[in-house]
């Protein structure tokens, strides 16, 4: 890993904007009769032996969505933070930084198994209907300072049918100094056209600045599934990604490494792989705010990968997005390990 201790110790707050989703999460655990957490191998061996009643133990509400994710992380981090989401529900009412909301949030219900995650969703009439008018109304004469900031993350493309368009449409509002930060999401959910287009729409736009496709390792799979490119290595995966679309950076994140190509090379800094996870959805989240954050405050890529994987370890396995000082608290642990 690069030391970046002192790269949080100094701190920057570069403006940053964030959008378009937001869920309201409603969380449960499947259990067993001895109310134990149940496996993914577990309940998908109930499920195929026609297992159709599960126990659950219900957590709570969260307010949730990739984009509210985060933001939350670039607050902490100490980003000037503006998002701009669905946010019409008073579970986001007490988001401590700048909110412009579009409509209702997406309703998801995660059921927490020993091991991972399961998340069902019902995307709201708002989210499937959404066209990017619906920010410049949002935001009106606010919209200019918000596409010139340092720079702009895009969560969650597959949740909007008509992301592709609304991303050819970010990219011309961009400032000349602005990184625009894509993260796709479940790419899986959307069809091989849609998934083309997406990357076609990123290698034809003429953005003023940099782009940078961040998706996870599964999310990548299936975009080059799509370009019907069979590749394995993290490398090559990232770099294949890169020259189909042009542009200046793919980043996958992924468990053992976070790896990003460029067009002058490729730079992998590996994870830590001996925590306790108390979360096992989310660190994608808290990564791509890491990611960003450091673009916008210019850090070189080993140091930006650094701090997205620090923000994905601390959030795992405490259950919240770490600070400036949580993060140097983790990264003082792991100093004299060539992981993080």
């Amino acid at each position: 890993m690069r030391d970046i201790r002192d790269r949080l110790r100094s701190g920057t707050t570069p403006t940053v904007t964030v959008l378009p989703d937001g869920s309201v999460d409603r969380r449960s655990e499947i259990v067993g009769v001895d109310g134990d957490q149940l496996s993914r191998e577990t309940v998908g061996a109930e499920i195929a032996s026609d297992g159709k009643t599960f126990l659950t133990e219900w957590h709570g509400v969260e307010p949730g969505g990739q984009s509210p994710n985060a933001a939350r992380q670039l607050h902490e981090l100490g980003a000037e933070t503006t998002l701009i989401g669905h946010l019409d529900h008073s579970i986001f009412d007490s988001i401590p930084f700048r909110t412009y909301s579009m409509g209702d949030p997406a309703e998801i219900h995660v059921y927490e198994l020993a091991d991972g995650v399961m998340m069902f969703a019902a995307e709201s009439t708002d989210i499937e209907t959404w066209t990017f008018d619906r920010v410049e109304t949002a935001l009106g004469p606010n919209l200019e300072s918000a596409f010139g900031a340092d720079a702009v993350l895009w969560m969650n493309w597959a949740a909007f049918p008509h992301g592709t368009a609304a991303l050819e449409r970010t990219s011309e509002l961009l400032g000349s100094e602005t990184t625009l930060v894509i993260d796709p999401g479940a790419v899986s959910t959307r069809s091989t056209g849609d998934a083309v287009d997406l990357l076609d729409g990123l290698r034809n736009a003429d953005p003023a600045g940099d782009t940078v496709l961040s998706p996870s390792r599964r999310e990548s799979n299936a975009l080059l599934d799509a370009l019907g490119i069979d590749v394995s290595n993290r490398s090559e995966i990232a770099t294949e990604l890169r020259e189909y679309t042009d542009i200046a950076a793919v980043a996958v994140h992924d468990k053992p490494a976070a790896t990003v190509a460029t067009e002058q090379s490729v730079v992998e800094v590996p994870t830590v792989e001996d925590v306790e996870p108390n979360r096992h959805a989310g660190a994608g989240d808290r990564f791509n705010g890491g990611v960003t954050y450091a673009l916008a405050s210019g850090w070189s890529w080993a140091e930006t990968l650094t701090l997205g994987n620090a923000c994905a370890t601390h959030y795992i396995t405490h259950d919240r997005c770490g600070d400036r000082a949580d993060l140097l608290a983790l990264l003082e642990r792991y100093a004299d390990d060539d992981r993080v």
